[in-house]
């Protein structure tokens, strides 16, 4: 039933975290909600990491919701399109019906299939002020009185949308060049202003997480997400963000970024306003090469070098990103002193997008790894660790080129890295990533899985991940994650962690004795358990020396 006294709003949903991901604020979401606000929408956001989605499915029941929008994620497709048609439908009972829309990367790159299957409309690149216009037109014609839609006059010339026309066609406008001003004003005076609960996600994660001594890196509660920078400049084989800023918007555009004292400034504001003890970059990549970008780092490190000996930064401040191989890399010789730098400033952990330690599949076009070798990975690996950083290593071990052989060489160098004082994520399967070059070379075949609308029974089809070639590779994939849960349970119950989140180098040895027990590899599940007693031994050692230094 229609209830006109309840004002319309803007509802924005978030995707839930994958396993094992330490919750944090749903940064895009927050930044868009600001733009909104300040643009004098009204704007909720609910946050499936953390909030109760009941209240906000009464407030669309009872009509308050004008337009519900969803940065929507491909590897859990499914849960996110049972969201969005839950808000539809509840949001039809009350009678007046919501815009469902889209954004962000994975919306945008498989935009025909989000639209045929569930969202009204998609917003294309970096859309915050695009989908504020949106807002304002949609509540200006219900104010008005005006009937709903269509969209056709709704993004009357309005760039970077994508929408089905009446007839099936597809309306695509790309969005503008994004420029200099653009990227200031959404990437650092935007950020300037959020406010954000921060010590709810603090305090969650304090909860649930445990082992945090088991890593190599200290960990930090108090730490504050930062992206920096518009693009990714790398061309990985599997992966999409390299592609997603040039395809939304009207052709190409320089990678932009924010300038070392403008990181100063954020900083500061996190630190003053919500006690924040760490900063963790969360750009692709970082250093954005081995030029000009590592030289905005090393001045960022300058800068902050600089203010702790001036009292104005404490000492204890952290900070981590990710980075890749390549940008520690002139002419095949390690920039020492840029890793020197980053550990006198106060980084702890080095994220590398490493993915195999086989020679043939960093050069495989699924990694494609330009310019970089094994021999290199190692180098600027060993390079950090004298600095006294903690590189964590991204490693891919399900890759469609891959024999037993590749897969065990990369799991024993692996360890190995461990041990010398490395943290690890590994994943077992290369996902389809819309948009990415594997996903449009036919010589890769996907595997896929199905969801069935609840409501109309239609079947959506959704790209799952790439099949390994090798039959022993494939069949690892297909039964990894039943066994990595067994294996990880074991170490939890054993380790008396049950209903903790464990630290990720358990997970990743958990990982590492699931695939071996697959592969009928007994030593190699003894070299593994081996590790992870050492690796708890070592823990426990630290804690008690750190509770007798009490």
């Amino acid at each position: 039933m229609t209830d006109s006294s309840v004002q319309r709003s803007v509802l924005l949903l978030n995707s839930h975290s994958r396993d094992g991901v330490y919750v944090s604020p749903p940064v895009g979401l927050v930044k868009i909600a600001n733009v909104l606000r300040k643009g004098g929408v009204a704007c909720d956001i609910l946050d499936y990491d953390i909030d109760d989605e009941a209240p906000f499915l009464e407030k669309a029941r009872r009509g308050a919701y004008a337009v519900i929008g969803m940065s929507v994620t491909h590897f859990q497709m499914e849960a996110d399109l049972d969201r969005v048609w839950k808000f539809r439908q509840t949001a039809l009972q009350s009678g007046r019906p919501s815009w469902i829309v889209g954004g962000g990367q994975e919306a945008a790159m498989n935009f025909r299939q989000w639209l045929d299957v569930a969202l009204d409309l998609i917003f294309l690149g970096f859309a915050e002020k695009t989908f504020l216009e949106f807002c304002r037109r949609v509540l200006t014609q219900e104010a008005e009185g005006d009937a709903r839609g269509p969209l056709s006059l709704l993004t009357a010339d309005m760039d970077g949308v994508a929408f089905l026309r009446d007839d099936g066609g597809t309306v695509f406008r790309p969005a503008g060049a994004l420029e200099p001003a653009l990227f200031k004003e959404l990437f650092f005076d935007n950020v300037m202003e959020l406010d954000v609960d921060y010590a709810k996600y603090w305090n969650r994660v304090r909860a649930d997480f445990e082992s945090e001594t088991v890593g190599a890196a200290d960990f930090v509660f108090e730490n504050v997400r930062l992206y920096t920078s518009s693009h990714c400049p790398r061309r990985c084989g599997f992966c999409s963000s390299q592609t997603f800023l040039p395809f939304s918007q009207d052709g190409a555009s320089r990678i932009l970024s924010v300038a070392p004292e403008q990181l100063i400034a954020l900083l500061h504001r996190y630190k003053d306003r919500y006690g924040a003890r760490m900063i963790q970059f969360s750009d692709d990549d970082f250093g954005i090469g081995a030029g000009a970008g590592m030289q905005r780092v090393t001045e960022f490190c300058r800068l902050v070098i600089e203010e702790k000996a001036q009292g104005t930064i404490p000492r204890d401040f952290r900070f981590s990103c990710q980075a890749r191989v390549a940008d520690f890399l002139v002419r095949g010789e390690v920039t020492e002193d840029a890793l020197a730098a980053m550990a006198r400033a106060g980084f702890l952990g080095l994220s590398l997008g490493v993915e195999t330690f086989s020679q043939k599949l960093l050069k495989a076009p699924s990694i494609n790894k330009v310019g970089v070798t094994v021999a290199d990975c190692r180098k600027v690996l060993d390079a950090a660790l004298r600095q006294g950083l903690v590189p964590q290593i991204n490693i891919i071990l399900g890759i469609p080129e891959s024999t037993p052989d590749d897969l065990v060489e990369t799991m024993l160098e692996t360890c190995a890295c461990i041990e010398k004082g490395c943290d690890v994520a590994l994943v077992t399967r290369v996902e389809v990533y819309q948009g990415s070059p594997m996903s449009t070379n036919p010589d890769y075949t996907v595997r896929w899985r199905h969801w069935t609308n609840p409501h109309d029974g239609r079947e959506v089809a959704i790209a799952d991940y790439f099949e390994p070639r090798d039959p022993v590779i494939a069949h690892v994939c297909d039964h990894f994650k039943t066994a990595m849960a067994a294996e990880l349970q074991a170490i939890k119950k054993e380790r008396g962690w049950e209903g903790k989140t464990a630290h990720k180098r358990i997970v990743a040895f958990a990982n590492l004795i699931a695939v071996s027990r697959l592969l009928e590899r007994p030593d190699l599940v003894k070299r593994f358990q081996d590790a992870v007693e050492a690796t708890c031994a070592a823990a426990a050692h630290k804690s008690l020396a750190s509770a007798e230094g009490r």
